[in-house]
Protein backbone atom coordinates (compact mmCIF):
# COMPACT_ATOMS: atom_id res chain seq x y z
CA UNK A 1 0.00 0.00 0.00
CA UNK A 2 3.15 2.22 0.79
CA UNK A 3 4.76 2.10 -2.52
CA UNK A 4 1.55 2.67 -4.34
CA UNK A 5 1.16 5.56 -2.73
CA UNK A 6 4.16 6.69 -3.42
CA UNK A 7 3.82 5.99 -6.74
CA UNK A 8 1.05 7.61 -7.52
CA UNK A 9 2.36 10.77 -6.29
CA UNK A 10 6.02 10.23 -7.65
CA UNK A 11 4.56 12.42 -10.54
CA UNK A 12 3.15 14.86 -8.45
CA UNK A 13 5.65 16.95 -6.69
CA UNK A 14 3.93 19.57 -5.32
CA UNK A 15 1.58 17.21 -3.64
CA UNK A 16 4.66 15.50 -1.54
CA UNK A 17 5.97 18.48 -0.72
CA UNK A 18 2.66 19.74 0.41
CA UNK A 19 2.32 16.48 2.51
CA UNK A 20 6.13 16.54 3.88
CA UNK A 21 4.53 19.95 5.09
CA UNK A 22 1.90 18.98 6.95
CA UNK A 23 4.46 16.69 9.07
CA UNK A 24 6.22 19.95 9.72
CA UNK A 25 2.66 21.47 10.98
CA UNK A 26 2.45 18.44 13.00
CA UNK A 27 5.61 18.26 14.43
CA UNK A 28 6.39 22.12 15.17
CA UNK A 29 2.90 22.22 16.87
CA UNK A 30 4.47 19.37 19.35
CA UNK A 31 7.83 21.44 19.42
CA UNK A 32 6.44 25.27 20.03
CA UNK A 33 4.02 23.93 22.18
CA UNK A 34 6.30 21.96 24.61
CA UNK A 35 8.96 24.97 24.53
CA UNK A 36 6.31 28.05 24.73
CA UNK A 37 4.05 27.04 27.39
CA UNK A 38 3.60 23.20 28.23
CA UNK A 39 7.02 22.51 29.59
CA UNK A 40 7.64 25.85 31.45
CA UNK A 41 4.26 25.38 32.98
CA UNK A 42 4.61 21.80 34.21
CA UNK A 43 8.02 22.93 35.35
CA UNK A 44 6.58 26.06 37.75
CA UNK A 45 2.93 24.60 38.17
CA UNK A 46 3.46 20.72 38.66
CA UNK A 47 7.54 20.34 39.92
CA UNK A 48 7.87 23.88 41.98
CA UNK A 49 10.98 24.76 40.33
CA UNK A 50 12.52 28.46 39.80
CA UNK A 51 12.92 29.87 36.68
CA UNK A 52 16.59 29.41 36.21
CA UNK A 53 16.16 26.10 36.21
CA UNK A 54 13.39 25.90 33.95
CA UNK A 55 15.68 27.66 31.67
CA UNK A 56 18.59 25.44 32.05
CA UNK A 57 16.21 22.36 31.68
CA UNK A 58 15.06 23.82 28.40
CA UNK A 59 18.39 24.35 27.28
CA UNK A 60 18.75 20.23 27.11
CA UNK A 61 16.49 20.74 24.16
CA UNK A 62 18.70 23.49 22.69
CA UNK A 63 22.26 21.79 23.40
CA UNK A 64 21.06 18.09 22.16
CA UNK A 65 19.14 19.34 19.03
CA UNK A 66 22.38 21.98 18.04
CA UNK A 67 24.54 19.19 18.57
CA UNK A 68 23.32 16.31 16.63
CA UNK A 69 22.13 18.13 13.12
CA UNK A 70 24.75 18.44 11.62
CA UNK A 71 25.67 14.14 12.68
CA UNK A 72 21.71 13.65 11.09
CA UNK A 73 21.68 14.82 8.37
CA UNK A 74 25.28 13.64 6.70
CA UNK A 75 23.98 9.96 7.70
CA UNK A 76 20.44 10.75 5.89
CA UNK A 77 22.73 11.76 2.91
CA UNK A 78 24.62 8.37 3.44
CA UNK A 79 21.79 6.49 4.03
CA UNK A 80 18.26 7.79 3.40
CA UNK A 81 16.26 10.32 4.84
CA UNK A 82 13.39 8.18 5.53
CA UNK A 83 14.64 6.61 8.36
CA UNK A 84 15.40 9.78 10.07
CA UNK A 85 12.36 11.56 8.97
CA UNK A 86 10.49 8.67 10.91
CA UNK A 87 12.51 8.47 13.55
CA UNK A 88 12.47 12.00 14.52
CA UNK A 89 8.99 12.71 15.73
CA UNK A 90 8.82 8.98 17.37
CA UNK A 91 11.36 10.08 19.65
CA UNK A 92 9.74 13.57 20.48
CA UNK A 93 6.82 11.10 21.01
CA UNK A 94 8.48 9.05 23.73
CA UNK A 95 9.40 11.92 25.01
CA UNK A 96 6.18 13.66 25.69
CA UNK A 97 4.92 10.32 27.07
CA UNK A 98 7.12 9.80 29.53
CA UNK A 99 6.64 13.39 30.90
CA UNK A 100 3.01 11.61 31.56
CA UNK A 101 4.66 9.63 33.46
CA UNK A 102 5.89 11.58 36.69
CA UNK A 103 9.21 12.37 36.26
CA UNK A 104 11.64 13.90 38.25
CA UNK A 105 14.01 17.17 37.68
CA UNK A 106 16.86 15.27 36.25
CA UNK A 107 14.16 12.79 34.51
CA UNK A 108 12.93 15.89 32.68
CA UNK A 109 16.11 17.62 31.16
CA UNK A 110 17.21 14.02 30.10
CA UNK A 111 14.04 13.80 28.69
CA UNK A 112 14.10 17.04 26.98
CA UNK A 113 17.71 15.99 25.33
CA UNK A 114 15.89 12.97 23.90
CA UNK A 115 13.32 15.47 22.26
CA UNK A 116 16.07 17.51 20.99
CA UNK A 117 17.40 14.90 19.33
CA UNK A 118 14.43 13.46 17.75
CA UNK A 119 14.04 17.12 16.38
CA UNK A 120 17.48 17.09 15.44
CA UNK A 121 16.68 13.89 13.29
CA UNK A 122 13.71 14.84 12.09
CA UNK A 123 14.11 18.83 10.34
CA UNK A 124 17.33 18.45 8.10
CA UNK A 125 16.30 15.28 6.52
CA UNK A 126 12.71 16.99 6.10
CA UNK A 127 14.32 20.23 5.09
CA UNK A 128 16.44 18.38 2.55
CA UNK A 129 13.39 15.68 1.16
CA UNK A 130 11.01 18.43 -0.01
CA UNK A 131 14.25 20.20 -2.01
CA UNK A 132 14.60 16.33 -3.29
CA UNK A 133 11.26 16.03 -4.97
CA UNK A 134 10.59 19.53 -6.59
CA UNK A 135 12.05 20.79 -9.42
CA UNK A 136 14.39 24.00 -8.75
CA UNK A 137 12.18 26.14 -11.07
CA UNK A 138 9.25 25.55 -8.33
CA UNK A 139 11.50 25.04 -5.44
CA UNK A 140 11.08 28.44 -3.45
CA UNK A 141 7.06 27.70 -4.04
CA UNK A 142 7.66 23.90 -2.47
CA UNK A 143 9.51 25.83 0.22
CA UNK A 144 6.66 28.65 1.31
CA UNK A 145 4.39 25.95 1.21
CA UNK A 146 6.51 23.60 3.91
CA UNK A 147 7.42 27.24 5.77
CA UNK A 148 3.40 28.40 5.92
CA UNK A 149 2.80 24.43 7.71
CA UNK A 150 5.77 25.49 10.50
CA UNK A 151 4.88 28.80 10.97
CA UNK A 152 1.37 27.41 11.27
CA UNK A 153 2.64 25.26 14.36
CA UNK A 154 4.31 28.49 15.83
CA UNK A 155 0.97 29.91 15.12
CA UNK A 156 -1.68 27.64 16.44
CA UNK A 157 0.88 26.07 19.45
CA UNK A 158 0.20 28.67 22.16
CA UNK A 159 -3.76 28.53 21.31
CA UNK A 160 -3.67 24.57 21.46
CA UNK A 161 -1.85 24.71 25.10
CA UNK A 162 -4.75 27.40 26.03
CA UNK A 163 -7.79 25.16 25.06
CA UNK A 164 -6.41 21.92 26.51
CA UNK A 165 -5.34 23.50 29.79
CA UNK A 166 -8.54 25.15 29.85
CA UNK A 167 -10.40 22.19 29.20
CA UNK A 168 -9.22 20.09 31.78
CA UNK A 169 -7.34 21.90 33.89
CA UNK A 170 -3.83 19.79 33.68
CA UNK A 171 -0.40 20.63 33.33
CA UNK A 172 -0.04 17.02 31.93
CA UNK A 173 -3.12 16.95 29.20
CA UNK A 174 -1.09 18.83 26.66
CA UNK A 175 1.67 16.28 26.59
CA UNK A 176 -0.86 13.60 25.65
CA UNK A 177 -2.45 15.70 22.71
CA UNK A 178 1.30 16.33 21.61
CA UNK A 179 2.05 12.62 21.72
CA UNK A 180 -0.79 11.73 19.23
CA UNK A 181 0.25 14.40 16.99
CA UNK A 182 3.81 13.21 17.12
CA UNK A 183 2.50 9.47 16.28
CA UNK A 184 0.45 10.95 13.91
CA UNK A 185 3.54 13.01 12.47
CA UNK A 186 5.32 9.39 12.11
CA UNK A 187 2.31 8.25 10.14
CA UNK A 188 2.16 10.44 7.12
CA UNK A 189 6.04 10.32 6.77
CA UNK A 190 5.48 6.70 6.92
CA UNK A 191 3.21 6.82 4.21
CA UNK A 192 4.60 9.70 2.04
CA UNK A 193 7.99 10.34 2.22
CA UNK A 194 10.00 8.49 -1.04
CA UNK A 195 12.17 5.49 0.05
CA UNK A 196 15.15 7.16 -2.13
CA UNK A 197 15.70 10.43 -3.85
CA UNK A 198 18.72 10.20 -6.08
CA UNK A 199 19.69 12.83 -8.81
CA UNK A 200 19.18 12.14 -12.88
CA UNK A 201 22.58 11.85 -14.09
CA UNK A 202 26.25 11.79 -13.35
CA UNK A 203 27.89 15.19 -11.69
CA UNK A 204 29.64 17.28 -14.41
CA UNK A 205 33.11 17.67 -14.23
CA UNK A 206 33.21 21.26 -12.40
CA UNK A 207 30.26 20.21 -10.20
CA UNK A 208 31.02 18.79 -6.49
CA UNK A 209 31.93 14.98 -6.50
CA UNK A 210 30.08 12.86 -3.97
CA UNK A 211 32.93 12.38 -1.51
CA UNK A 212 33.37 16.22 -1.01
CA UNK A 213 32.26 16.45 2.70
CA UNK A 214 29.30 18.35 3.32
CA UNK A 215 31.86 21.44 5.17
CA UNK A 216 33.87 20.81 2.33
CA UNK A 217 31.20 22.38 -0.03
CA UNK A 218 30.25 24.89 2.43
CA UNK A 219 33.70 26.48 3.02
CA UNK A 220 34.63 26.20 -0.63
CA UNK A 221 31.25 28.48 -1.65
CA UNK A 222 31.78 32.16 -0.71
CA UNK A 223 27.42 32.27 -0.90
CA UNK A 224 27.20 29.40 1.33
CA UNK A 225 29.70 30.64 3.61
CA UNK A 226 27.89 34.37 3.88
CA UNK A 227 24.87 32.52 4.37
CA UNK A 228 26.15 30.34 7.34
CA UNK A 229 27.40 33.97 8.96
CA UNK A 230 23.80 35.16 7.94
CA UNK A 231 22.38 32.56 10.31
CA UNK A 232 24.06 33.06 13.07
CA UNK A 233 23.85 36.26 12.97
CA UNK A 234 19.77 36.50 12.27
CA UNK A 235 18.94 33.88 14.55
CA UNK A 236 21.02 35.90 17.77
CA UNK A 237 18.40 38.83 16.65
CA UNK A 238 15.63 36.84 15.90
CA UNK A 239 15.77 34.97 19.75
CA UNK A 240 17.01 38.05 21.53
CA UNK A 241 13.51 38.63 21.78
CA UNK A 242 12.42 34.61 22.37
CA UNK A 243 12.14 35.34 26.66
CA UNK A 244 11.54 38.82 26.70
CA UNK A 245 8.58 39.03 24.17
CA UNK A 246 5.32 38.06 25.92
CA UNK A 247 6.82 39.85 29.24
CA UNK A 248 7.20 43.29 26.62
CA UNK A 249 3.76 42.49 25.33
CA UNK A 250 2.03 42.46 28.95
CA UNK A 251 4.13 45.14 30.32
CA UNK A 252 4.58 47.43 27.96
CA UNK A 253 1.76 47.15 25.51
CA UNK A 254 -0.35 46.24 28.06
CA UNK A 255 -2.04 43.06 26.52
CA UNK A 256 -3.35 40.46 29.12
CA UNK A 257 -1.39 36.89 29.68
CA UNK A 258 -4.62 35.07 28.27
CA UNK A 259 -4.60 37.43 25.34
CA UNK A 260 -1.13 37.00 24.29
CA UNK A 261 -1.95 33.69 22.02
CA UNK A 262 -4.94 35.23 20.15
CA UNK A 263 -2.40 38.30 18.92
CA UNK A 264 -0.41 35.96 17.72
CA UNK A 265 -3.36 34.31 16.01
CA UNK A 266 -4.34 37.67 14.66
CA UNK A 267 -0.67 38.14 12.94
CA UNK A 268 -0.83 34.63 11.81
CA UNK A 269 -4.56 35.95 9.63
CA UNK A 270 -2.95 38.89 8.16
CA UNK A 271 0.65 36.86 7.55
CA UNK A 272 -0.95 33.83 6.24
CA UNK A 273 -2.55 34.44 2.94
CA UNK A 274 0.75 35.57 1.56
CA UNK A 275 2.74 32.54 2.03
CA UNK A 276 2.12 30.78 -1.05
CA UNK A 277 2.93 34.39 -2.71
CA UNK A 278 5.70 35.36 -1.94
CA UNK A 279 7.38 31.71 -2.51
CA UNK A 280 5.95 32.18 -6.56
CA UNK A 281 7.25 35.63 -6.36
CA UNK A 282 11.10 34.56 -4.65
CA UNK A 283 11.04 31.78 -7.92
CA UNK A 284 9.85 34.49 -10.51
CA UNK A 285 12.20 37.23 -9.01
CA UNK A 286 14.98 34.64 -8.78
CA UNK A 287 15.92 33.55 -5.34
CA UNK A 288 18.63 35.54 -4.74
CA UNK A 289 16.78 38.96 -4.76
CA UNK A 290 14.21 37.30 -2.99
CA UNK A 291 16.68 36.34 -0.12
CA UNK A 292 17.99 40.43 -0.23
CA UNK A 293 14.64 42.04 -0.47
CA UNK A 294 12.85 39.70 2.06
CA UNK A 295 15.55 40.04 4.61
CA UNK A 296 15.65 43.82 4.18
CA UNK A 297 11.77 44.19 4.95
CA UNK A 298 12.00 42.24 7.92
CA UNK A 299 14.66 44.74 9.23
CA UNK A 300 12.41 47.69 8.52
CA UNK A 301 9.69 45.85 10.33
CA UNK A 302 12.10 44.86 13.41
CA UNK A 303 13.47 48.67 13.11
CA UNK A 304 9.38 50.25 14.12
CA UNK A 305 8.40 47.54 16.26
CA UNK A 306 9.47 49.08 19.22
CA UNK A 307 8.23 52.49 18.88
CA UNK A 308 4.42 50.92 17.75
CA UNK A 309 2.09 51.19 20.83
CA UNK A 310 -1.26 50.25 19.73
CA UNK A 311 -2.29 46.88 19.22
CA UNK A 312 -3.90 47.07 15.49
CA UNK A 313 -0.46 48.81 14.89
CA UNK A 314 1.19 46.59 15.96
CA UNK A 315 -0.38 43.74 13.96
CA UNK A 316 0.28 45.36 11.13
CA UNK A 317 3.88 46.14 11.82
CA UNK A 318 4.50 42.11 12.83
CA UNK A 319 2.64 41.60 9.67
CA UNK A 320 5.24 43.46 7.31
CA UNK A 321 8.25 42.04 9.77
CA UNK A 322 5.99 38.28 8.55
CA UNK A 323 5.62 39.13 5.02
CA UNK A 324 9.40 39.46 4.26
CA UNK A 325 10.09 36.53 6.48
CA UNK A 326 7.94 35.03 3.99
CA UNK A 327 9.81 35.73 0.89
CA UNK A 328 13.17 35.50 2.02
CA UNK A 329 12.93 31.85 3.58
CA UNK A 330 11.48 30.11 1.36
CA UNK A 331 14.11 31.25 -1.22
CA UNK A 332 16.69 30.86 1.81
CA UNK A 333 16.43 27.44 1.61
CA UNK A 334 15.90 26.52 -2.03
CA UNK A 335 18.80 28.53 -2.68
CA UNK A 336 21.12 26.73 0.36
CA UNK A 337 19.68 23.22 -0.74
CA UNK A 338 20.50 23.99 -4.72
CA UNK A 339 24.32 25.04 -3.65
CA UNK A 340 24.38 21.89 -1.69
CA UNK A 341 23.77 19.67 -5.03
CA UNK A 342 22.20 16.15 -4.28
CA UNK A 343 24.95 14.20 -2.43
CA UNK A 344 25.00 16.23 0.66
CA UNK A 345 22.03 18.05 1.02
CA UNK A 346 21.10 16.90 4.38
CA UNK A 347 24.83 17.54 5.70
CA UNK A 348 24.63 21.24 4.58
CA UNK A 349 21.28 21.93 6.10
CA UNK A 350 22.77 20.13 9.21
CA UNK A 351 25.16 22.86 8.84
CA UNK A 352 23.17 25.66 8.78
CA UNK A 353 20.85 24.22 11.53
CA UNK A 354 23.14 23.93 13.70
CA UNK A 355 24.64 27.64 12.93
CA UNK A 356 20.75 28.68 13.57
CA UNK A 357 20.77 27.13 17.09
CA UNK A 358 24.13 28.75 17.82
CA UNK A 359 22.48 31.71 17.07
CA UNK A 360 19.40 31.05 18.97
CA UNK A 361 21.14 29.71 21.97
CA UNK A 362 23.49 33.37 21.80
CA UNK A 363 20.43 35.61 20.68
CA UNK A 364 18.29 33.82 23.94
CA UNK A 365 20.89 34.66 26.54
CA UNK A 366 22.04 38.43 25.76
CA UNK A 367 18.01 39.40 25.18
CA UNK A 368 16.91 38.76 28.65
CA UNK A 369 20.10 41.61 30.18
CA UNK A 370 19.30 43.75 27.42
CA UNK A 371 16.10 43.58 28.64
CA UNK A 372 16.80 44.28 32.29
CA UNK A 373 19.51 46.76 31.74
CA UNK A 374 18.94 48.69 29.27
CA UNK A 375 15.42 48.65 29.04
CA UNK A 376 12.32 47.21 27.13
CA UNK A 377 13.13 48.31 23.66
CA UNK A 378 16.66 47.24 23.92
CA UNK A 379 16.33 43.63 22.15
CA UNK A 380 14.05 45.05 19.49
CA UNK A 381 16.84 47.76 18.37
CA UNK A 382 19.53 45.47 18.67
CA UNK A 383 17.78 42.69 16.90
CA UNK A 384 17.07 45.35 14.41
CA UNK A 385 20.62 45.94 13.97
CA UNK A 386 21.49 42.82 13.53
CA UNK A 387 18.80 42.05 10.68
CA UNK A 388 20.30 44.96 9.15
CA UNK A 389 23.87 43.38 9.19
CA UNK A 390 22.57 40.37 7.67
CA UNK A 391 21.03 42.91 4.98
CA UNK A 392 24.72 44.15 3.75
CA UNK A 393 26.04 40.74 3.96
CA UNK A 394 23.36 39.39 1.62
CA UNK A 395 23.45 42.62 -1.22
CA UNK A 396 27.92 42.00 -1.07
CA UNK A 397 27.63 37.99 -1.63
CA UNK A 398 24.45 36.55 -2.49
CA UNK A 399 24.17 36.55 -5.76
CA UNK A 400 22.75 34.59 -8.31
CA UNK A 401 24.12 30.98 -8.90
CA UNK A 402 23.72 28.55 -12.18
CA UNK A 403 21.06 25.84 -11.52
CA UNK A 404 21.70 22.26 -10.15
CA UNK A 405 20.57 18.87 -11.37
CA UNK A 406 16.95 17.41 -11.19
CA UNK A 407 16.18 14.99 -8.58
CA UNK A 408 13.47 11.89 -9.61
CA UNK A 409 12.15 9.36 -7.05
CA UNK A 410 12.57 5.98 -7.62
Amino acid sequence: MTSAIQKRLASRPLIIAGALSFIALLAELGYQTIAVAGMPFFLKDELRLPVRIITLINVCFLVAETGAKIPFGILSDRYGRRFFIMCGPLLSAVAAFAITRGPSPGQVAAIRALDGIGAAMLWPALFATVADVVEERIRATAMSLFNAMYIGGIVVGPLLYSNVYSRTGSQVAIFWVLAVFFLMAVGVAYLVTPRRATNDRRPAADEQVPDASAWRIVRGNPVLMAMLVVAVVQFVGLHMLNGVLSIYLNEQIHIEKEQIGHLFLYIGLVVGPFAIPMGRLADRIGKPRAVRLGLGVCAVGMWLLPWVRAVPLLVVTAGIFGIGFLLASPAWLALMTELAGDERRGGVVGIMNTAQGIGAALGAAVGGSLYDYLGPRAPFLASALLFTVSVLVVFRYVRRVPAHRQVVIR
